[in-house]
């Protein structure tokens, strides 16, 4: 049997992304994800409508026939509690703002929507982020503390005031942070876990800016570490029996390596973790840009995605000949092999290689999700983007 009808053999139909298509043509796709409770849904851009909008119709499967009630996202753990907020209706105001950038678009508003209308309906979905790359989590944690009368350490709010300092004040500041004793806090109470999570991010968040100082070091790596185990803490916050969903980059949920966050949700969780990879061939892309003067552009705006070349995994996918299907990439003997894949993030230039990392498909993703042809994700009017034409 050629390689394109290994593919076609092996492919799983599908009728399309849009969330609101019936869900048959998902059974197949679900018994592959049978046994998880923690699924990756990546993407291969930041700014492909079709992989937000089919990870949304996977999403509403996912938490209506099958027990799934979290949704965590590549972003701030402390910001996202205000969108958590939104959707348990501790608020009735949705204000999609920098904290949820590149995701700031009708698909996400959508699926914020959704699950609002879910949890208000009786089905306990909530929303949270993973993501240290902010000081946030101290001052919630502290607000948190001062509601429930608790002991806060005189350090705890010393450092929560002195965040934009030299590198210096940085190192001294994580000296002080292993040196405090943490407040006494009951594991068994959801309040008290939600509160560790929340301070432990504010010390992930020194360690990644002081590795970032040494000379040759790969901050990006502790980055994956910690976020797969912000993943692991969300999860355990609502209870052992909680299963979730991780929205992230393709590099993310993949568990090709060590430096990936799915390698370490692998590691816990075995086969109770699984990957979902999505690619596509051709298309637009939202992004921000570089500029002239060789600085980033965070504006939103509409990027052509270069086409695969042939030793890439897109060019592999395309031959099935079909515009819209899932493969187990174990079963097919052309994605066992290493390949290039697409990788672009929040900022796109067209003259980048936008194939710039290579895996072997089979040991980095239990699913792949391919589509023929991409079109920029549908960017939200707002002060910081530009209207994607």
């Amino acid at each position: 049997m050629d390689e394109a009808a290994q593919l076609r053999a092996a492919a799983i139909p599908l009728a399309g992304t849009e969330p609101d298509l019936p869900e048959g043509d998902l059974v197949p796709v679900l018994e592959c994800l049978s046994g998880a409770r923690l699924v990756g849904l990546g993407e291969a851009t930041h700014g492909d409508h079709e992989s937000f909008a089919f990870k949304q119709r996977l999403i509403r499967t996912l938490v209506r026939e099958h027990g799934f009630t979290l949704v965590i996202v590549e972003r701030g753990v402390a910001e996202m509690d205000a969108y958590d907020g939104y959707v348990t209706g501790r608020t009735d105001q949705l204000s999609i703002g920098e904290d949820l950038y590149p995701w700031v678009t009708e698909e996400m508003r959508d699926l914020l929507v959704w699950l609002r209308e879910e949890h208000l309906s009786g089905v306990p979905v909530r929303f949270a982020g993973m993501d240290m790359q902010s000081p946030a989590g101290l001052s919630l944690a502290l607000g948190l503390l001062d509601e429930a009368s608790g002991p806060v350490p005189d350090a705890w709010r010393r450092l929560a005031e002195g965040q934009d300092r030299p590198d210096s004040w940085h190192r001294e500041a994580l000296k002080t942070w292993r040196d405090t004793p943490a407040p006494p806090l009951d594991p068994a109470d959801e309040r008290s876990r939600w509160i560790c999570l929340l301070a432990d991010t504010f010390r992930q968040w020194l360690e990644v800016r002081v590795l970032a100082m040494e000379p040759d070091s790969k901050p990006w790596v502790l980055r994956e570490r910690f976020m797969a185990e912000n993943a692991l803490a969300q999860l355990e916050r609502f209870g052992p029996d909680t299963k979730g969903m991780i929205w992230a980059h393709n590099s993310h949920v993949s568990s090709c390596d060590s430096s990936d966050e799915g390698y370490h949700l692998r590691e816990v969780l075995g086969t109770a973790y699984r990957s979902v990879g999505f690619a596509f061939s051709t298309g637009r892309i939202s992004a921000g840009s570089v500029g002239s003067d060789g600085k980033g552009d965070w504006r939103l705006k509409a990027h052509k995605a270069n086409p695969p070349p042939e030793d890439s995994v897109e060019a592999v996918l395309e031959r099935a000949g079909l515009d819209c299907y899932a493969v187990d990439p174990g079963s097919v003997a052309a994605l066992g092999r290493e390949l290039r894949m697409r990788n672009i993030g929040a900022y796109c230039d067209e003259s980048w290689d936008h194939f710039s990392i290579s895996c072997v498909p089979s040991e980095c993703y239990d699913l792949l999700i391919y589509f023929r042809e991409a079109h920029p994700s549908r960017v939200l009017p707002g002060p910081w983007v530009a209207r994607a034409n």
